[in-house]
């Protein structure tokens, strides 16, 4: 049998294991992920009696695969490894959020993290798409509780200082976990104490870089797989503040909610309408929910084909009818 945290997911024409506890997938046959489906925990004898001789060797050596690769092993005592639960929660009103912001915005940084904090907000992403250099993140980060967010991320994309005055800077700011220097003629990485930085060439000039889906953006966790199953691997729990200061479900949404300048955070969160799309899953989306990549794969509901609220992610290169990418 497999391990708990090691489970099938089919699409139309392939199948994979997720490996949820060392971060990793596997490509199966589709037949043989809905054997797994249908007759997980049957003993070996079993196999043997109801499959033709050919069959059953397939069958086995297939299971020797997925025991060589530590994602199952045999056991006559099935009932004392049970499934993985499929409770997902978070107490916190908002656990991940994006601030954009341009030459003419003009954000009430205090006002706005402050009001995030108080949602329970733990992960930001702060977004520049104008010149911005080290002295003016720290003013904007200064503002930040050190025991406030889990992790930081910096979009930088027109940064003109030198790499190595990063390692510096850093080190005053333990919460930020990446910075994206994008926009350069390079592709380089460095890890300075805790932070990563990677240097793009990728073209991130505005919202509309964004909703991207490709392997480089799966993430292959128990947390975010059953997450994943139940709610929009992308927007739930999440708020955006766009470059004009507008509150919308993510910064490349079209639906504004107020100003944040002007609004309570809190407040607008909680309406209804605001966590529509929070329940929109995989499973529920054009082509995803026959992808078998559906659960790790990132979704975006602001770029989708036909503009419909339940169409593939628009910026998503994948055939699941085919198997292959664009």
């Amino acid at each position: 049998m497999l391990f708990a945290n090691c489970i099938p997911v089919i699409g139309a024409i392939n199948a994979i294991i997720c490996d949820l506890q060392n971060s990793a997938y596997y490509p199966i046959p589709k037949d043989l992920a809905e054997l797994l489906k249908k007759d997980s925990g049957k003993n070996v004898k079993w196999f043997q009696i109801n499959y033709s001789k050919e069959d059953y060797q397939v069958i086995i050596e297939n299971f020797d695969f997925l025991t060589e690769h530590g994602l199952g092993f045999y056991t006559k005592d099935k009932d004392s490894f049970p499934r993985l639960s499929n409770f997902w929660g978070d107490p916190s009103l908002i656990n991940n959020a994006i601030i954009d912001t341009g030459k003419k915005s003009s954000h009430d940084y205090k006002k706005i993290l402050n009001e995030l904090v108080a949602t329970g907000c733990r992960h930001l992403q702060l977004r520049f798409f104008k010149a911005i250099d080290l002295k003016e993140l720290s003013s904007i980060l200064k503002l930040i509780p050190k025991t406030s967010f889990r992790s930081i991320e910096l979009v930088l994309s027109d940064f003109k200082e030198s790499i190595s005055s990063i390692e510096s800077f850093v080190s005053n700011y333990p919460q930020v976990i990446l910075i994206i220097v994008a926009n350069r003629n390079a592709k380089e990485q460095y890890n300075f104490q805790e932070t990563r930085v990677l240097i793009t060439d990728e073209k991130i000039i505005d919202h509309t870089s964004c909703g991207k889906v490709s392997k480089e953006y799966f993430s292959i966790n128990t947390s975010s797989f059953i997450e994943n199953k139940r709610f929009n691997s992308c927007l739930n729990k999440k708020v955006g503040i766009d470059l004009n200061g507008k509150v919308k479900n993510c910064p490349s949404c079209e639906k504004c909610f107020g100003n944040a300048n002007e609004i309570d955070l809190s407040e607008t969160v909680m309406k209804q309408e605001f966590q529509k799309l929070w329940s929109v899953n995989k499973d529920q989306v054009a082509v995803c929910k026959d992808c078998e990549f559906r659960y790790i794969c990132p979704d975006c509901r602001a770029f989708t084909e036909e503009n419909h609220l339940y169409g593939k992610p628009l910026k998503c290169g994948y055939d699941p009818y085919k198997g292959s990418w664009d």
